[in-house]
């Protein structure tokens, strides 16, 4: 007898029509990137077979369609899912011939699981697709005991010997949040997670421009078998319900979780037996008191809370876009990274984004990619400077909370915010906070700063989530718009205060370009994970944060080249000067694994002339050209030394432990040096300056690992057991020494005023003045070597190390101290 068809197979390639049809229809539909090719390379192993949610002709279509579209295994078996309608009518006809011969034959109507039909496709590896809830279908499965696809497809798993792989999928088209609670359209029309076709043909048609197709992790069918003793429909149950779960977090990876009114969430917040507690012991019986505190909590809730909504994002996004192609060249960042938190967001942990904060730009374009990559955005914790109208409302609308800069005398205002804290982590909200505390105005990244990172710990600890997933992310720019306003924070003008006037000046941001912006995601730390390592403390989990920030900075043109001027090159260069140390730079970066804008590496000398001419544009550099020289000579603007230095710190890490160690090597008195002289120096100036840079907690091999280096390149020789400087070395380690003498020369300048001062009682302000002027005449009789050494920033720092650290009698021996490092540095 010719074998049985069956309507539930779709044509492999549709006839013309048909296809460009589907093309109109669905050719807007974006699809995750993620797992292309481990989908790829799971069809060569086994049986791929999607699951979705619900049954749905259309679902199947453009399923169908889509994922032939990005040439990955594409469903052609629908199990119980009759295709008739939308077949060829040739192969319609053969389908309903061979019915007939059947029930000719047989005096019954054929079945695909009886004939074997489904069986015989997963032994030819055709992708197939199957509904986890069939509402038409069920009482067939549950009443009348007829087969159900899961259960039959288990079944045959444990007869064959090669896998069988369960993809979830799921397709979304709106962004905006499902609402708690019921109202009439939820009475009246069908519930959200499920349209009838009607509804679901008017919300295709209305959002296909923004569906996303959702590819969730495969579960590997014979694995779980194995794992889970029983029958198949015990099995198959126990699938099923992980299935629907891992789709429903696929949706809220996207749309973010149920999202209660601001009215719930201020009930939460402001009910809780915490501030209930808090408000009856500060009233201390007093019921007038407790009415105060009362009206006081939800004041302090009104200025905290955000009140998100989804227009604001959205309308936010494609003003977003425009800026970004009006005022920059696009932005760097890999789609890979974004199915990994994708990934993170579907097993339903709150997320807590940490990044680098080095502009107003960084929640801005943080935002836009989660949101464009198809990520619900996180609520950002913004200083209370930024809640100015109208901004203040704009970014509240769009997921900001804020805060204040000091908790100091406001106990109830602290308990309402970490109260807020934990809600926000209870409903599974992202968080997005700035480690930094505030914007870097140095360019490299600052001390951490641990109270809200606190707060989630606190939070974590006392049950309000499962766990919380830490992603650092780096956040670079070519430029930075802020720029000029950095420049004349550091030379000690004071900034002033956010507000609507600072919003209409930022028109001019439209009248420049700013170059690419870099964006690199580092991977996750979960805090439960992270609590069972035996150092696990608050400190070394904000360090690492941190650490892993700095590890994923990329190095741009512009911070590339101003470590190669500000190093070796401030009296000037030549071109030809200038490549060789380039190239040196680019061996060292390459050596510490730094990530490296590609163009660096592939056209080093391109970039450098681009760069260049940008400078010279700039005034940062001068072009002298000379009569009878093939090539200009360029010399640094010392004026200008700020803007370079700002970009130069943006990298500074990466070559720190190395210029601690040229230091000890370049000053040292005698000709040779033993490796305790060296740890004694490096712990010295690792001291010193523990307020400007972040360590790693091992200096021995960070030691090791650049004496290595310098060994390598035939700085350093060994001699016995002692450390000899070569000529090459005495020529080259100044591109390290360089880069730790601008913060020699500050914290000397410093150092100086207070010897000076010793014994008063002098304000900061005074102190910091008195430290620019001192600065600004030893620059002027040449005594130090750099103008940006005289920065109000790194005074501060300095101010800090010296009342932490030197006693009143020691202050002279550490300026001696200062002054002889510098002595024997290279002048």
């Amino acid at each position: 007898m010719a074998k049985t068809l069956f309507p539930n197979m779709f044509a492999q390639k549709p006839g013309f029509f048909m296809q460009n049809f589907l093309h109109v229809m669905f050719k807007r539909i974006d699809i995750d990137k993620g797992l292309l090719e481990q989908l790829r390379m799971i069809a060569k192993k086994g049986t791929l077979i999607y699951v979705t949610k619900y049954h749905s002709h259309f679902d199947f279509i453009m399923y169908h369609y889509c994922l032939r579209k990005a040439r990955l295994p594409y469903p052609r078996l629908g199990f119980d899912i009759n295709m008739s309608l939308y077949l060829p009518f040739n192969d319609l006809f053969s389908i309903i011939r061979s019915y007939i011969a059947y029930i000719i034959k047989k005096r019954e109507f054929p079945s695909p699981y009886d004939t074997g039909f489904y069986k015989e496709a997963i032994l030819n590896r055709i992708t197939g697709i199957i509904p986890l809830i069939n509402p038409k279908g069920f009482s067939r499965y549950f009443i009348d005991n007829k087969k159900e696809p899961l259960s039959y497809v288990v079944e045959v798993q444990k007869e064959i010997d090669f896998p069988i792989f369960l993809v979830p999928l799921t397709i979304l088209y709106r962004r905006k949040p499902e609402k708690a609670g019921s109202g009439i359209s939820k009475i009246l029309f069908s519930h959200r997670d499920k349209e009838g076709i009607f509804a679901k043909l008017a919300i295709f048609f209305k959002q296909h421009r923004k569906a996303f197709i959702d590819i969730g992790n495969p579960v590997n069918l014979q694995q779980h078998i194995r794992q889970k003793n029983g029958e198949a429909n015990q099995v198959s149950s126990y699938i099923r319900q992980e299935l629907i779960d891992a789709i429903d977090r696929q949706k809220r990876a996207v749309i973010g979780p149920v999202v209660k009114s601001r009215q719930q969430i201020k009930e939460m917040v402001l009910r809780h037996k915490n501030i209930d507690r808090t408000i009856r012991n500060m009233a201390r019986g007093d019921r007038e008191k407790i009415r105060e505190l009362r009206k006081k909590a939800e004041k302090y809730f009104e200025e905290i809370a955000s009140n998100y909504s989804v227009t604001y994002i959205t309308i936010f996004h494609y003003l977003l876009k425009w800026l970004w192609k009006k005022s920059f060249q696009g932005i760097d960042v890999s789609e890979r990274e974004f199915s990994e938190i994708r990934g993170w967001a579907k097993k339903g942990y709150p997320i807590v984004y940490v990044p680098s904060h080095k502009s107003h730009v960084d929640y801005l374009v943080l935002n836009y990619l989660l949101f464009d990559n198809h990520i619900y955005p996180p609520r950002i914790a913004a200083g209370n400077n930024l809640a100015f109208w109208p901004m203040g409302y704009i970014f509240r609308r769009s997921g900001a909370f804020f805060v204040r800069r000091s908790f100091r005398g406001a106990r109830l205002y602290m308990r309402v915010f970490d109260q807020y804290i934990k809600v926000l982590l209870q409903e599974g909200y992202p968080i997005e906070f700035f480690i930094e505390g505030g914007r870097s105005r140095s360019g490299k990244l600052e001390l951490p700063k641990t109270g809200l990172l606190s707060m989630l710990i606190s939070a974590w600890k006392g049950g309000y989530c499962e766990d919380i997933i830490f992603i650092p992310v780096s956040i670079n720019y070519d430029r930075v718009v802020e720029e000029d306003s950095y420049v004349k924070e550091i030379k000690g003008i004071e900034k002033e205060p956010e507000s609507l006037k600072h919003v209409i000046r930022a028109r001019n941001i439209l009248k420049k370009r700013y170059g690419r912006i870099y964006v690199r995601f580092s991977s996750s730390i979960s805090l439960k994970e992270y609590s069972r390592k035996k150092n696990a403390s608050q400190e070394n989990l904000a360090l690492d944060l941190v650490k892993s920030i700095n590890s994923i900075t990329i190095v741009t043109p512009l911070s590339f080249i101003s470590v190669a001027i500000m190093t070796k090159h401030r009296k000037g260069f030549y071109l030809y000067e200038l490549i060789p140390t380039c190239k040196m730079i680019l061996d060292f970066l390459q050596h510490c694994d730094a990530p490296i804008v590609s163009a660096i590496k592939d056209e080093m000398e391109a970039v450098i002339r681009r760069s260049i001419s940008f400078l010279v544009e700039e005034k940062i550099l001068i072009r002298i050209e000379e009569q009878g020289h093939k090539e200009d000579f360029y010399c640094l603007n010392e004026k200008k030394s700020f803007e370079l230095g700002y970009y130069k710190n943006n990298i500074i890490h990466y070559f720190i432990p190395y210029g601690f160690v040229a230091v000890s090597f370049l000053s040292c008195p005698d000709e040779t040096i033993n490796i305790e002289s060296l740890k004694r120096d490096y712990l010295l100036l690792s001291d010193m300056f523990k307020h400007e840079f972040i360590y790693n907690v091992e200096p021995d091999r960070d030691i090791e690992k650049a004496i290595r280096y310098f060994h390598n390149k035939r700085f350093i020789v060994l001699e016995k057991d002692r450390f000899k400087l070569t000529g090459l070395g005495a020529k080259n380690l100044v591109l390290w020494s360089e880069l730790i003498r601008t913060y020699i020369e500050s914290y000397w300048i410093a150092v100086k005023v207070f010897s000076r001062v010793k014994g008063k009682k002098t304000k900061q302000k005074e102190l910091l003045k008195k430290m620019k002027t001192e600065g600004d005449n030893l620059y002027e009789l040449k005594v130090i070597k750099h103008l940006d050494s005289i920065s109000y920033i790194t005074f501060k720092n300095a101010i800090s190390y010296i009342k932490e650290n030197i006693s009143r009698e020691g202050v002279h021996q550490f300026s001696q101290l200062l002054y002889s490092l510098l002595q024997g540095l290279p002048s």
